[in-house]
């Protein structure tokens, strides 16, 4: 394994992902508090030696920072639908069976009124997405004689000490990903199709472009929705190209050099957690703050030590 330098290992950031998948003051948040936290009670609930108090106080921090939602949920029973049938030749009738019950045992959250109803709407579309989400898959495939699903990639990032981790999701070249109906008070089902994009969304040619770094394949990526599917690939989408995903993995390097000179400062001023949060807007009306209350107000209260 790499060596990991000490301002970083101090802080349990051990490599960058891909910087624009959430906010930096969530993603620090995250990586640096939350993580070591739940890690440190796992090790509570499988030491023999620990108390009964410990466990129950390990396992209310295990439960109070699990993270999901109806939408990823969703997105993670396509993906395991197109792996049974791609890389385990499991049949379309069974998988599209257990990918219904996956979605329907799924438990929604208790704090958000919204997600019992997308879960529901979720199972009622996944037949579709699932349809659409392996003919695209099948047709980016095409060619590719040594299939295999997901695999870790580390690489290098320019100017960056961390290395750049990320798992793509088909012989290191393809990604899946989906989209789902958002309510709508024009429609007589109160949903309307989320459309499919015209370019590839911006964050994940970031994903791609690291993945690229890495392993020298061209990515494609395949987007479906129930309606249908779209591919693109370095083809069909200037995006994808060698000349564009430098321009994208430069910038993405550079936001991953102002996270390490942020690590890098907060250690130097005493390495507490309080010293690497409040170097960073607390930017709580981003998307990516869609947490549960209880975790959200703790955030608050670190950032306002």
């Amino acid at each position: 394994m790499f060596k990991i330098p000490d301002w970083s290992t101090h802080y349990a950031y051990k490599w960058h992902s891909n910087p624009k998948s959430r906010s930096t003051c969530r993603t620090l948040f995250d990586k640096c508090y939350v993580r070591p936290a739940v890690d440190r009670a796992w090790k509570v609930m499988k030491d023999g030696s620990a108390s009964v108090e410990a466990k129950s106080d390990a396992r209310l921090t295990i439960d109070l920072h699990k993270d999901d939602n109806a939408q990823m949920c969703a997105g993670r029973t396509v993906q395991q639908f197109c792996d049974a049938i791609l890389l385990e030749e499991a049949d379309p009738t069974l998988a599209a069976q257990t990918a219904q019950e996956t979605m329907r045992a799924y438990k929604p959250r208790e704090w958000d009124e919204t997600d019992q109803i997308k879960a529901e709407h979720r199972s009622d579309e996944m037949a579709d997405v699932c349809e659409n989400a392996i003919t695209g898959l099948r047709e980016a495939l095409t060619g590719i004689n040594n299939l295999y699903g997901e695999k870790q990639v580390f690489t290098n990032l320019p100017g960056c000490e961390l290395k750049y981790f990320g798992i793509p999701d088909y012989s290191e070249r393809v990604e899946l990903k989906t989209k789902w109906d958002r309510a709508s008070k024009t429609s007589k089902s109160g949903w309307s199709a989320n459309s499919l994009p015209k370019r590839p969304d911006l964050a994940h040619l970031y994903q791609v472009a690291g993945y690229w770094h890495g392993t020298k394949n061209l990515p494609t990526l395949v987007y479906a929705n129930r309606l249908g599917y779209r591919v693109f690939t370095p083809d069909n989408c200037e995006e994808l190209t060698p000349e564009h995903l430098n321009s994208i993995l430069e910038l993405c390097a550079q936001d991953c050099r102002i996270r390490e000179k942020i690590l890098r400062a907060a250690h130097r001023m005493g390495g507490h957690i309080e010293d690497l949060l409040q170097l960073v807007e607390p930017q709580f009306g981003h998307w990516s703050w869609d947490v549960k209350p209880q975790i959200k107000a703790l955030a608050k209260e670190i950032w306002s030590r």
